[in-house]
């Protein structure tokens, strides 16, 4: 078990038994015997810090965990646990990047939206990946997709105003999107 005390350190426990260890950053081992860090931050650690696949960082404002997905660079981070992250776009376009696993992004243009996502080749979001879309204005969400496969229920388009939609990745080419999809 881990866990922080009132001056911000990690305590650790195993077994029961108390470690005796304070940590105000950590390495743990996994069982393969690589390291872990797991560390506060303020705001998320994309595009900030670097870190092994598996890493934690906990944004000490708002509380949302992020994990190391991918990549041994800054980049790489997904929320992963408390507050959800929202992510705004006011534009008529939009590809996601490697930061918006696990993120809501609200479209809020008044004019059609389409959202691209990026070949595998040049962004490569881990297999089970999930980014969701909400439809806050006007603007229809069109998905489309550079060169791998987007396969949907009855059209690749939310639904109207309001609609939450979900692209999920299914293997290192291929997305599905769910949710609210228009019907025609």
């Amino acid at each position: 078990t881990v866990w922080t005390d009132d001056n911000g350190y990690f305590r650790c426990q195993t077994n029961g038994y108390f470690s005796g260890t304070f940590l105000s950053a950590s390495n743990f081992a996994d069982s393969n015997n690589s390291a872990r860090v797991v560390s506060w931050v303020t705001g998320s650690p994309e595009g900030a810090t670097t870190a092994q696949i598996g890493s934690i960082e906990i944004d000490r404002g708002t509380g949302t965990g992020y994990a190391k997905t991918v990549g041994t660079d800054a980049n790489g981070w997904a929320p992963s646990f408390g507050p959800r992250v929202i992510k705004a776009e006011v534009g008529t376009t939009y590809a996601p990047i490697l930061s918006d696993q696990g993120k809501l992004i609200t479209c809020t243009n008044g004019s059609a939206i389409t959202v691209t996502i990026p070949a595998n080749a040049s962004v490569a979001f881990p297999v089970g990946t999930e980014i969701e879309f909400y439809q806050g204005g006007a603007g229809q969400i069109t998905f489309a997709i550079t060169s791998d496969t987007l396969s949907g229920y009855l059209t690749l388009k939310s639904a109207g105003q309001h609609a939450v939609t979900k692209t999920t990745k299914l293997t290192a080419t291929t997305w599905v999107l769910s949710g609210m999809v228009a019907l025609v």
